[in-house]
């Protein structure tokens, strides 16, 4: 079942002056907003798409691509791994004692290489993993200003290297929103201002707050698109400090 997304024009429906951030200012932003389509134009990607996604997240992310590569990708490899190591490191050091006599080594070294193993095993790969990040849609126009939800994730967040801004739009054929999932080395100035305004809701809530944003599409070629060029820019926001509504990068 598709979920709508619910954006307005309604002044009355947007938030309050005196509890709200918004980018460059709340006058721009209002009139940017009531500019703005509801709905965008755009190719969903397909197959070929996502392994092009894949490959540039390798580049941008080798470490979370390889730990996903590893565990997720078909056979989890990992485990038989661990299980390696500790076979192979309990092997050297009971034949070490056989050789010396030594066993108080043996004894020892055992426990130490299996925290060792376990410990870095632990470290590396974690409770949880990314997976690939979403394959971006390419617009059919450029110029055209769009409203859309927008959620800030920090570098780091959920074990991502890179900062994430997400963006979320009405699509017009009906199916289900379009969604971003935008990388970023350095957020602009605007964005990384915002992102730290935000860091305590995140804290408590566990999501980035949900924040209205005006985008503009940008003319980019699908092949441009899977070499990591952003297809879509933001020219205006607005963040309500007192809303309670998360992003929630699953919704579509």
């Amino acid at each position: 079942m598709v979920t709508s997304i619910k954006m307005t024009n309604d002044k009355s429906q947007m938030p309050n002056d005196k509890s709200a951030r918004a980018w460059p200012d709340a006058a721009s932003f209002e009139k940017l907003w009531s500019e703005a389509a509801e709905k965008l134009h755009a190719t969903r990607p397909g197959p070929a798409e996502e392994l092009a996604r894949i490959a540039l997240w390798r580049q941008q992310e080798w470490h979370n691509w390889f730990r996903w590569r590893i565990c997720r990708k078909g056979f989890d490899w990992s485990k038989p791994g661990v299980i390696l190591l500790l076979a192979l490191g309990f092997g050297a050091l009971v034949a070490y004692g056989f050789r010396t006599g030594a066993w108080y080594v043996t004894a020892g070294g055992v426990v130490a290489w299996l925290t060792v193993v376990n410990l870095s095993s632990f470290v590396y790969f974690g409770l949880t993993l990314p997976g690939p990040p979403r394959t971006v849609p390419a617009p059919l126009k450029s110029g055209e200003k769009l409203r859309a939800e927008m959620g800030l994730y920090p570098p780091g967040y959920e074990r991502r290297k890179l900062a994430r801004v997400w963006l979320r739009m009405q699509a017009d054929d009906g199916g289900s929103a379009h969604r971003f999932e935008l990388a970023f080395a350095k957020l602009p100035n605007d964005l990384e201002k915002l992102l730290a305004a935000q860091t305590t809701w995140r804290m408590q809530r566990g999501d980035a707050p949900l924040t209205q944003a005006v985008v503009e599409t940008l003319a980019e070629s699908r092949a441009e698109i899977d070499a990591g060029t952003r297809p879509v820019k933001i020219v205006a926001w607005r963040w309500e400090e007192k809303g309670l509504a998360g992003f929630e990068r699953g919704r579509e």
